[in-house]
């Protein structure tokens, strides 16, 4: 099950600096535990409340992101992963907009990487 390490993350408001470390720290492992074969986490960025980062391989390159956890409660930031082509590890604009949730995140990754 791939959102193992975010179970206790669902239905839990994040509201403080604290909790969202840790939550980050999760989604981040969840990340390095869900990518397709071959492929590698070369970015990940916590901001305020959200998290983004670039997945490569073979030269390709995918962004992804989840919003404001915040205001996402309880469970849409499970549900509403963006993910994106991208030219390089630091092109947050990239290609059309996909979304997956947690249990279709490595798939669309794949995919995109595939493209």
């Amino acid at each position: 099950m791939p959102e193992t390490m975010l179970r206790k993350w669902r239905g839990k408001k994040i509201e403080s600096n604290r909790d969202f470390k840790r939550f980050s720290r999760d989604f981040k492992k969840f990340v390095e535990r869900n990518l397709p074969p071959k492929a590698e986490l070369v970015d990940y960025m916590r901001g305020f409340y959200y998290a983004s980062g670039f997945i490569e391989r073979d030269g390709k390159f995918v962004y992804f992101s989840i919003s404001d956890v915040r205001h996402f409660f309880p469970q849409r930031w499970s549900t509403v992963i963006l993910v994106r082509t991208a030219k390089d590890s630091h092109d947050c604009k990239g290609g059309p907009n996909n979304f997956a949730d947690l249990a279709g995140f490595e798939p669309l990754v794949d995919r995109l990487l595939n493209i």
